[in-house]
């Protein structure tokens, strides 16, 4: 889908009604969703999308880019919207395989590098029209991801006005415990 095509979109959601109870949160790239379980169970109503759960949250797919995009649409302004794109591709681990790098973080021309940058521009789509809405958004990122540094990222980030703070925090495998790095963008 290109962004040509979203007009027709956006104008249709447009002219849908709002939802009667609207989503305080939307969780996009959830995961095991644990973002989404807390803020339940704070009180909090809202929807969260993963390819895990269903096809029809392929982001890649228009089906999954307009599921995703009406969740955003039905969320109450001052709501949250929280993103983790997948880091695969993105992380210096990887670096490698997919050409990404501080100086080149767009990657080289390998299905997954593509893929991936398609992912991240309809994610910033839908990040726009979050920002619009006067929907808080959330970004979540490891530390030695260079997403952060390709250009329609950094476009959007400044546009946006978000800022950034780095958080550190164990997780727990079956085997071992790991001290785990990541970047939080946000618009609050």
């Amino acid at each position: 889908m290109r962004a040509r095509n979203l007009l027709p979109i956006l104008l249709l959601l447009g002219q849908m009604p709002l939802p009667e109870v609207p989503n305080d949160f939307v969780e996009i790239c959830s995961g095991k969703a644990a973002l989404s379980k807390g803020l339940r169970m704070s009180g909090f109503q809202g929807k969260e999308f993963d390819v895990l759960y269903s096809g029809n949250h392929n982001l890649l797919r228009t089906v999954g880019f307009v599921t995703v995009l009406m969740a955003v649409r039905n969320t109450r302004p001052g709501g949250l919207l929280m993103v983790a794109p997948p880091c695969a591709t993105w992380v210096f681990l990887c670096s490698a395989v997919t050409g990404r790098s501080w100086s080149n973080p767009g990657g080289n021309s390998q299905r997954c590098v593509e893929l991936a940058n398609i992912l991240v521009l309809r994610l910033i789509y839908i990040l726009f029209y979050a920002v619009k809405r006067n929907v808080k958004i959330l970004i979540e990122q490891p530390q030695s991801s260079v997403m952060w540094m390709w250009r329609p990222v950094r476009k959007f980030l400044h546009w946006a006005g978000c800022r950034t703070e780095c958080y550190s925090f164990l997780l727990a495998s079956a085997c071992e415990l790991n001290m785990e790095s990541c970047d939080l963008w946000h618009t609050w």
